[in-house]
């Protein structure tokens, strides 16, 4: 039997504060079905271009295991690209 939550993908940053003081954003995604998580990348400054970039290889990494997810929450982030954002 199938999940209602397959297919539901969340994504968001946290941050990690070193201890030189310099702040580490960690962009990460979460199938909310079986709370997998996916470390997609780490940057001290997360440009759109990072994260869409980011985006696309998990996508075809997804598709390459011929997987795919149907809805993704997140936040309106102005790092996230805006072609994500729809």
């Amino acid at each position: 039997m199938s999940s209602v939550l397959a297919g539901l993908e969340a994504t968001d940053f946290f941050h990690v504060d070193s201890v030189t003081l310099r702040r580490y954003c960690v962009l990460f995604v979460i199938e909310v079905d079986s709370r997998v998580v996916h470390l997609l990348g780490v940057s001290t400054n997360p440009v759109m271009a990072w994260v869409a970039r980011r985006a696309r290889n998990f996508t075809s990494d997804l598709e390459d295991a011929s997987r795919r997810f149907r809805f993704l929450i997140r936040d309106r982030d102005t790092s996230i690209p805006s072609g994500l954002r729809h």
